[in-house]
């Protein structure tokens, strides 16, 4: 795989589902956010911590529950990435 796989789950944000990308390497151009540069609906993309894809990237909205996990990821260290 070359490029992103899409998943068969997805993020239900903004009244509807978006999907889930899978990424084997951090994607260019992305940096580590910081949590004031984070808000409602931001695209992030953040390093996979268990399962066959540990070590790996998927993509997120930060919103609602994903919000809380995003968040305690910055502020314990585990990386967010921002555009």
């Amino acid at each position: 795989m070359d490029g992103p796989e899409k998943l068969e789950f997805g993020q239900w944000f903004d009244d509807r589902s978006h999907p889930v990308w899978h990424y084997r390497a951090l994607p260019e151009g992305l940096h580590r956010a910081r949590l004031h540069e984070m808000y409602h609906g931001r695209p992030c993309v953040f390093e996979v911590l268990t399962g066959p894809h540990k070590g790996e990237y998927y993509t997120a909205f930060y919103s609602g529950q994903s919000a809380v996990a995003l968040k305690w990821r910055i502020l314990h260290d585990y990386p967010v990435y921002v555009k």
